[in-house]
């Protein structure tokens, strides 16, 4: 039986600057960073939505601006990579 590879759930997500008015989410599709997908969302929506909603909101979001990438991941792969990325950037506490 053929090793399988986890690299084609890949999925990353990075928010350039934090504090910024329009937050522009990155996502990393794949090991060397060279397939990428920006998305740009107003900061007001963070503070109606609040966290889960706003994570929620971006996640279906994506997979609407980016069909393809159902066949590929699952919802709760982009929750998790938003999650982890806005946890990491420390957004909440810039809000």
């Amino acid at each position: 039986m053929q090793e399988q590879s986890n690299v084609r759930f890949l999925l990353g997500a990075r928010i350039q600057d934090p504090t910024a008015d329009i937050l522009t989410f990155t996502f990393q599709r794949d090991v060397f960073g060279q397939d990428l997908y920006a998305l740009q969302v107003p900061r007001q929506l963070l503070q109606k939505l609040g966290g889960q909603g706003f994570i929620d909101y971006l996640a279906d979001f994506y997979l609407e601006q980016q069909p393809a990438e159902t066949a590929r991941i699952d919802r709760g792969a982009v929750v998790f990579a938003l999650t982890y990325g806005i946890d990491y950037s420390r957004l909440g506490d810039a809000a």
